[in-house]
């Protein structure tokens, strides 16, 4: 009789454990936000219409973006003027921008990762970047003109992020309004959802 009661408690003990995880990991699940994606600005890897999944909670604690993630973000309030201002340097001539100029917009956009706090970077003129003398290997739409030249090279500040479009000469980035406040990224993409109905 010891033994069956035991082995009830044991099972009893068992089932609360399991029923005690579910439920934290019930609280723990991340919180997700889904976005038509609006631009040719990440062709070839998303297309315009797209359902994309970012992960809110992805860069929560100590977790910071990486290169290569795709990133939801509020970018500057310079990156909506016509002109592109550029936080520093302030008439940036074709240079690639550092630091960008005004605080976040309400908007939300979604850009790679290219380059992270540290990193020495300059773009190539067919819209790679060369970061810390490593020329970028991923696949992209390749500039074919002028429209990728910029001059100079840039370390990204601490605490910022440089991001830009995998169709370079399609995407209004980093490169013209400077790099992302780390504060500013909401979220890592996670998936691509089927389209609705």
């Amino acid at each position: 009789m010891r033994r069956a009661v035991t082995a009830l408690v044991a099972v009893v003990l068992a089932a609360a454990a399991v029923a005690g995880a579910a439920a934290g990991q019930d609280e723990r699940a991340p919180r997700l936000e889904v976005h038509r994606f609006p631009s040719p600005s990440m062709v070839p890897r998303f297309e315009i219409g797209d359902r994309l999944e970012f992960d809110l909670d992805a860069y929560a604690g100590d977790a910071e973006p990486a290169r290569g993630d795709i990133v939801l973000y509020h970018a500057p309030k310079g990156s909506l003027s016509l002109d592109h201002q550029c936080g520093r340097p302030r008439h940036p001539g074709r240079r690639l921008c550092r630091l960008p100029r005004g605080g976040p917009v309400e908007e939300r956009f979604v850009k790679r990762v290219v380059a992270v706090a540290g990193d020495r970077i300059r773009a190539r003129r067919d819209g790679r970047f060369v970061v810390d003398g490593r020329r970028e290997r991923r696949r992209i739409v390749r500039c074919s003109g002028d429209e990728c030249r910029f001059r100079g090279r840039i370390r990204v500040p601490e605490g910022h992020v440089y991001v830009a479009g995998d169709n370079r000469p399609g995407s209004d980035d980093s490169r013209y309004w400077g790099a992302l406040p780390v504060g500013d990224v909401l979220g890592r993409y996670t998936r691509t959802l089927p389209a609705e109905g």
